[in-house]
């Protein structure tokens, strides 16, 4: 089995409620051959102080500042510094599987052809109270992964993928056109669309994160922008993409809806 190495890439903006519990599930992998690389997208509390602390107790961690421009400009910044071939996510208020590193080894070693890698995840809500696992709303093993296939599973069937369990080739990633700068929230779901379009994917049912869930993630307004940014991209494939009838008719079904959803928000 090959040790791999890994970027962690760590995005973070604000931070200071979460960010230290997330660096110390970091330091509680099992599987250590990785580096940490935070962006910090223009904090202005005190993330920066926090993660100082931290910044003698991993192998590698390398930490960027910059002005506020959002979390796709940061993911770019992250995967073009990243040192390593393999780049995992953890957002700053999420938390990593004591295996999660581990896991992604075994992943990317039982499977070459795959790109990109990722599992399932808890969604929790304040102390690590688990509301519900991210798999048990989807049928992952009736989606085909393959390439080309793995972009059209997603079009078909919405963003199963949980960012916070993703590992995935740099190389890869770089041939396509990273994050769209544009979307501000539904910028994980475009890029791995793109890479499903080129790449073969591979999943493990086991538990790699925890997601946290916090109030101000779904303000009106936030609803609103990101319903505008999900009509555009299921609009921007079905105009793009030569798609099978049916495949087209059921997206633009999800189009259909979205837009009537949209109005009532």
């Amino acid at each position: 089995m090959n040790n791999n190495f890994f970027s962690i890439i760590v995005c973070c903006y604000n931070s200071e409620k979460y960010i230290a519990k997330t660096l110390d599930s970091l330091l509680n992998q099992t599987y250590k051959n990785f580096e940490v690389v935070i962006i910090d997208d223009g904090s202005k509390d005190n993330t920066h102080k926090i993660i100082l602390q931290y910044k003698d107790k991993f192998r590698s961690l390398i930490y960027y500042y910059h002005d506020h421009r959002g979390f796709a400009y940061s993911r770019n910044i992250g995967i073009k510094k990243a040192k390593y071939e393999w780049i995992a996510f953890l957002d700053h208020d999420d938390i990593a599987a004591d295996d999660r590193i581990e896991i992604h080894n075994e992943q990317i070693n039982s499977n070459y052809k795959s790109k990109l890698f990722f599992g399932n995840c808890e969604h929790f809500y304040g102390n690590l109270n688990i509301v519900k696992t991210h798999f048990n709303q989807h049928k992952i093993s009736k989606y085909s992964l393959n390439s080309y296939s793995a972009g059209i599973s997603l079009l078909k069937y919405g963003s199963f993928i949980p960012s916070s369990s993703v590992v995935f080739s740099k190389k890869s990633a770089l041939s396509t056109d990273l994050f769209n700068q544009n979307y501000s929230y539904i910028g994980d779901y475009d890029f791995f669309i793109k890479m499903g379009l080129k790449y073969s994917f591979s999943y493990t049912n086991r538990i790699l994160s925890y997601w946290r869930i916090h109030d101000g993630q779904a303000t009106k307004n936030m609803l609103k922008i990101y319903n505008k940014e999900f009509i555009d991209l299921l609009d921007n494939y079905i105009n793009k993409l030569e798609l099978d009838f049916f495949v087209k008719l059921l997206i633009s079904k999800r189009l259909f809806l979205q837009k009537i959803k949209s109005y009532t928000t």
